[in-house]
This record gives C-alpha cells, sequence and structure tokens, in this order.
C-alpha cells in the first residue's frame, strides 16, 4: 500500500488547508479538473471568511495549539485503527461499518473512531507494515538471511 504525496505531507505537518492548497495547484498545473473535496473545502473556507472568520483560521493553514496527545493515549488509538483497518483489508468490511464495529467492541463513539481514523491512519499503515515484516523474518529463515546480507527482501 503506497501513500500519496498528499498523505505523506499530512503527516509531516503540513495543515489540511496547506494539503488543500497543494491539491488545488497540482490540479491547475495538470490542467486537470478540481476535485470535489478540495472545491468543498475552500467554498466552506471562504463562507466562514465572508462570516467574518480570521483567513487562517478559516483555511487551516495555521497549526493548533493546545495540549500535546502522549504516548499512552496516542497507541490505543493507534491500536483501534488497526482493528477498523484489518476488519478492511482481511474481511472486506467498508470503513464506515469496521469504524461502526470498532466503536460498538471498544466503547467509544462512532465520531471518535472517525476521527482517530484520520489522524492516525498513517501510523497504523506503518505499525502493520512492520507487524508483516516482523512475522516474514520469524517464519520465513531464508528471507531473513537475504534481509540481513543485502537490505533486501526479494
Amino acid at each position: 500500500m503506497s501513500l500519496t504525496r498528499y498523505e505523506i505531507m499530512a503527516a509531516s505537518g503540513f495543515t489540511e488547508g496547506e494539503v488543500m492548497m497543494q491539491r488545488f495547484l497540482d490540479a491547475l498545473r495538470r490542467d486537470q479538473p478540481i476535485p470535489d473535496d478540495v472545491k468543498q473545502f475552500f467554498a466552506g473556507s471562504f463562507q466562514k471568511i465572508m462570516d467574518g472568520e480570521l483567513p487562517k483560521k478559516a483555511l487551516r493553514i495555521e497549526k493548533q495549539k493546545g495540549r500535546k496527545t502522549s504516548a499512552e493515549e496516542r497507541w490505543p488509538r493507534i491500536a483501534a485503527v488497526v482493528d477498523i483497518m484489518k476488519l478492511n483489508q482481511d474481511d472486506g468490511v467498508s470503513v464506515e461499518e469496521a469504524i461502526h464495529r470498532v466503536a460498538q467492541t471498544r466503547h467509544k463513539s462512532v465520531k471518535t473512531l472517525e476521527r482517530y481514523y484520520k489522524r492516525y491512519r498513517l501510523a497504523a499503515q506503518n505499525f502493520m507494515a512492520l507487524d508483516r515484516f516482523r512475522s516474514r523474518m520469524l517464519e520465513d529463515p531464508e528471507a531473513r538471511e537475504r534481509w540481513l546480507k543485502t537490505g533486501r527482501l526479494e
């Protein structure tokens, strides 16, 4: 599973507004239609500006201030997202349905798990990839030797 340029930007600390601006500019440069979610983002942002909200806040280009999430809080959230992704990938359940199922089993609201999924998806993908790598190294001695010698699995 490869990440898009925009997912990497978001994971690297770019704000949602900065990612949307990049998507808008990329579409213009490539002479492609502007994606609908980008149009909706800017329409909503412009309306907020017209209603008196500060542009930095409306366009979500200012990093949020506040309490940082501790590792003790973050790991259970990532684990919940891993559960969602496993239901989606292994059982073929839609992401929305997986979120509903995990919300019931973990006694969390659907909105909370949607927020976790959006925020921790990249971390969960990395965790799952690392887990697959670890399993492969334990199960396949030849692959382990190949990786130790060359740094490659194949």
